[in-house]
């Protein structure tokens, strides 16, 4: 895996979703709209392969739940 991925998924995991969003944009130099289909679909990744790792467990994609 690149290192650039290595550092994107911490960085969803941990919670630092704009961060990951910006590095994603640059690292595929895509449209916004393909760089959050790419963050959904990792975010889904990561919470198959290590849901433990989520410093929110509220979360389900990735992305914070919203407060009501």
């Amino acid at each position: 895996m690149d290192n650039t991925w290595q550092s994107i998924d911490d960085m969803i995991v941990r919670g630092r979703l704009i961060v990951a969003i910006q590095a994603i944009r640059q690292a595929e130099e895509c449209s916004l709209q393909r760089t959050i289909d790419l963050f959904t679909q990792r975010g889904e990744l990561l919470r198959r392969t290590r849901p433990h790792d989520f410093q929110d467990p509220a979360t389900t994609t990735g992305m914070a739940s919203t407060v009501q």
